[in-house]
């Protein structure tokens, strides 16, 4: 039996179809592991849900452009594997990107290399944007669905594609109201969705999207869950956690496709003051205890390597120190500073007063827990990925979200 929202839900409504229309041109013209809601092979039944309430303006949409890079890096056994970064120019408010600055070094000083022969400059070139092996951003939509027969409720990524596709079933009716609500995202009177999803066809065809026969309203259960999550703005823009530990790994990874394609861009004078330009505006990487198997900070300087009290911190800091010491706490929208606090003294003991001196005695759950890394960019074609490690979980993508609260054995 389904239970009252906890809000007024009347204020809520869909994606207005003008924006639909300017995010569809933009297309045309182009201390948990976060839920996640898989579009597989065959049928999918999913109901889409709108924008947080705190989003406005531009940001105002239902599905948000993640774009990303994604990077080889050698993991704990030696292995190279490959993980993805968000954009710092687009999600962290940075002036660059430093493996967009990489992919524009490498183009101009391949075609400007005299040596090259013809059929060996076009090989290097279209590898360096090829969608399997190169290292040209990729982009995609993120948003928060439910699959309306199984149950499940997360985060889902559509295609450009698809998202052309589900724009055109919304911009039907464009032309009778631009600012009426989009028939996919408004929880009231919006309907459901199926995407078919057929691998073996050629890729523009190998999803359809259609819409449901009848207003499926979302139930006030899963507006419950869903209002509790943090918005898919905080996710992409306001949340990105953006150091110099970042940009080092970005730079490392860099490294290494650059070994591997034989290309010498990673030690040219032109990159390397790129690099440092970039690194230098940004600050030092979190200084984290070894018992959260983080890195120290590059700073050797004993005012920079001061850490805060746990009572000296806000909210998403003291979620990154959740992340770092591996703690089973699970913080939601509505909990306070203080509330925060209560649940790390229950679950560790320690108290606003006593971290960092105490953090050792902080011990890290036996097992790791399957769903704890932040959700990430799907396996990319031809390149097998690691698991992330609770340092690269800092520094790929964003700053942590919840963990579960679980109870212990």
């Amino acid at each position: 039996m389904s239970t009252k929202a906890k809000f007024d839900r009347s204020k809520l409504k869909g994606t207005a179809l003008n924006v639909i229309q300017e995010q569809n041109k933009e297309i045309a013209s182009s201390s948990k592991k976060r839920d996640y809601v898989q579009i597989k092979e065959g049928t999918n039944k999913l109901r889409v849900f709108p924008a947080h309430p705190e989003s406005d303006g531009e940001l105002d949409r239902y599905a948000q452009k993640k774009t990303v890079v994604w990077l080889p890096y050698k993991n704990d056994d030696g292995k190279i594997s490959n993980r993805s970064y968000l954009n710092a120019r687009l999600h962290a408010k940075q002036a660059k990107d430093l493996a967009e600055e990489y992919h524009r070094v490498a183009v101009e000083q391949l075609q400007s290399d005299k040596s090259l022969k013809t059929d060996d400059k076009a090989s290097k070139l279209n590898a360096l944007s090829d969608y399997k092996t190169g290292i040209k951003h990729q982009g995609k939509y993120l948003a928060y669905v439910e699959d309306t027969v199984g149950g499940d409720r997360g985060l889902t990524e559509f295609s450009f594609g698809v998202k052309k596709k589900l724009d055109a079933i919304s911009l039907a009716e464009v032309e009778e109201d631009p600012t009426s609500a989009d028939v996919i995202s408004d929880p009231n009177d919006g309907y459901g969705i199926t995407i078919k999803y057929d691998k073996s066809k050629p890729n523009n065809d190998k999803y359809s999207v259609q819409l449901g026969r009848k207003i499926t309203p979302v139930s006030d259960e899963s507006l419950d869950w869903w209002i509790e999550e943090d918005s898919l703005v905080d996710i992409l823009h306001t949340n990105v956690n953006y150091h110099q530990g970042v940009i080092d790994s970005v730079r490392d990874g860099l490294a290494i496709y650059d070994k591997e394609q034989k290309l010498g861009v990673i030690n040219s004078d032109e990159f390397l003051a790129i690099f440092e330009e970039l690194r230098s505006a940004l600050p030092a990487a979190p200084i984290r205890d070894d018992n959260g198997g983080g890195t120290s900070s590059s700073s050797n300087t004993e005012d920079e390597a001061e850490e805060k009290l746990l009572g000296d911190m806000d909210k998403s800091e003291l979620k990154q120190f959740i992340l770092d010491a591996e703690l089973d706490v699970r913080v939601i929208r509505s909990n306070s500073v203080d509330d925060v606090l209560d649940m790390i003294e229950v679950e560790t003991g320690l108290t606003e007063e006593n971290y960092p001196s105490d953090l050792s005695e902080v011990s890290a759950p036996e097992t790791k827990v399957e769903d704890e890394e932040v959700f990430e960019e799907p396996v990319k074609p031809a390149r097998k990925r690691g698991k992330a490690t609770t340092e690269e979980v800092d520094e790929v993508e964003e700053k942590p979200s919840r963990r579960s609260r679980r109870s212990r054995a």
